[in-house]
């Protein structure tokens, strides 16, 4: 097959030439396909473009992070609210219980009793490392 179309070349030399010249005829290279992507300087850097045209980075990923980050905060939040009403309610809550309002494993519910007992007198600060955890 290679000798009728090209009888000059060798086999892998046809085929990259016939695949090329479709690709992008002026060029004869997968050069072309960049191109597409990013024709002032034919670099993949056309991605980065699409995703923040301004400085060409992927903070467009960064900025995905940050809204789960957000997320896990409000989640934070809630979860210590929730924890500082449920002692103020019942200051001899058991773990059990804790777990099952907060939706924790019960071991993770005795370690936030046990250290809200050592930081008794720390206020609500204290309590954001705790359920960090």
């Amino acid at each position: 097959i290679n000798e009728v179309i090209n009888s000059g070349k060798g086999k892998t030399e046809v085929i990259n030439e016939v695949i090329n010249e479709v690709i992008n005829p002026e060029k004869a290279k997968i050069d072309g396909i960049n191109d597409g992507i990013n024709p002032e300087n034919g670099k993949i850097d056309g991605i980065n473009d699409g995703i923040n045209p301004e400085n060409d980075k992927i903070d467009g990923i960064n900025d995905g992070i940050k809204s789960k980050l957000s997320h896990i905060a409000v989640k934070k939040r809630e979860r210590i609210e929730k924890l500082l009403e449920i002692i103020n309610e019942s200051p001899s809550v058991a773990s059990d219980s804790i777990a099952i309002q907060l939706g924790i494993s019960r071991p993770t519910a005795e370690r936030y009793l046990a250290e809200l007992r050592r930081m008794e007198n720390g206020g609500y600060s204290d309590c954001i490392s705790l359920c960090d955890r």
